[in-house]
């Protein structure tokens, strides 16, 4: 087993990133980055340099959409690509995971049978009907 080092691991969560706003652009879904994921996109062009995750935010509409995989077209999705979540029992998190299913995360702290197996990016929903947008 290859140890990734930080810029691998941000490569791949890149990578999950792009596939999901491919199947969002597709299926008509908003999203919007948050957190230190914003901050980086803003500050540093990227990554912070000590962040190792990616957030995202989606409105509650497009989020149930998605967590119920109505309407939604994942062909688009590489097959090392799965969603976990804790309504199919994939996870005990409380919010949507996109995972890369080629990779093994091994951590102390992170139980792999509560769905913290694979490099993944978090999505989280917001409350309302409302989509962000800046003006």
């Amino acid at each position: 087993m290859k140890r990734l080092n930080l810029d691998e691991i941000k490569d791949i969560e890149l990578s999950l990133l792009i596939e999901f706003d491919k199947l969002c652009k597709k299926n008509g879904l908003y999203y919007t980055l948050c957190g230190g994921t914003l901050l980086g996109a803003v500050r540093h062009r990227g990554f912070i340099p000590w962040d190792d995750d990616i957030d995202i935010l989606m409105p509650r509409p497009d989020y149930d959409r998605l967590l119920n995989n109505l309407y939604i077209d994942r062909r688009t999705l590489p097959t090392h690509m799965e969603f976990v979540s804790w309504k199919e029992g994939s996870s005990n998190f409380l919010f949507i995971k996109l995972m890369d299913n080629r990779t093994k995360v091994v951590v102390d702290y992170l139980n792999p049978a509560l769905g913290g197996k694979h490099i993944w990016i978090d999505i989280f929903p917001i409350g309302g009907n409302q989509r962000l947008c800046c003006a």
